[in-house]
């Protein structure tokens, strides 16, 4: 005898089916099986399904956009210790510049020290920037009494008891 089924008991027949294939087999093929059926059957895993594939997409495309953050994050995280290496070398080559610099002025401070004559360096401006002892004694003037004073103040000329004006000293006519 043969039964003819009506729609809700084909839809409980085809749930039941379904449920077992859940049970059973994978999402790819549930999916498949799904598509196969009359649109009217299945309503809710059908959205459930296709919910899911749109969700499973969303997650594809936010972890290929999350990869190339990376990929970008992971370049400026290799130009940042570039530049940081960068820094660092200019620093230790100003370090050493800076020390040789030192033995430098040192060096030759100890020979400007150790001249018999006197010294007197000025800059633009006439403005003495370092003495020796040597002229500290002879102008009777101390480095820190002497530097950043215009030398025209420090040294004077005197002929014939009279104080020479600056315009006509020696050392006017030489530098100016």
């Amino acid at each position: 005898m043969s039964k003819v089924f009506g729609q809700k008991s084909a839809e409980s027949l085809l749930q039941k089916i379904y449920d077992n294939l859940k049970r059973t087999y994978d999402y790819e093929f549930i999916s498949i099986w799904l598509d196969i059926m009359p649109k009217e059957f299945l309503l809710s895993e059908k959205l459930e399904i296709a919910s899911r594939e749109t969700l499973e997409e969303k997650i594809r495309q936010q972890t290929a956009d999350l990869k190339l953050a990376k990929i970008k994050l992971e370049t400026q995280l290799q130009d940042l210790e570039k530049s940081k290496q960068a820094i660092l070398n200019i620093l230790e080559d100003g370090r050493k510049l800076e020390l040789s610099l030192k033995i430098e002025r040192d060096q030759a401070q100890e020979i400007i020290s150790a001249m018999g004559e006197g010294l007197l360096v000025v800059d633009n401006n006439f403005a003495i920037t370092l003495i020796n002892p040597a002229a500290e004694k002879l102008l009777e003037i101390s480095r820190d009494q002497a530097v950043g004073r215009p030398w025209s103040e420090i040294v004077k000329t005197i002929k014939k008891d009279a104080l020479v004006p600056e315009s006509e000293r020696s050392f006017a006519q030489v530098i100016g």
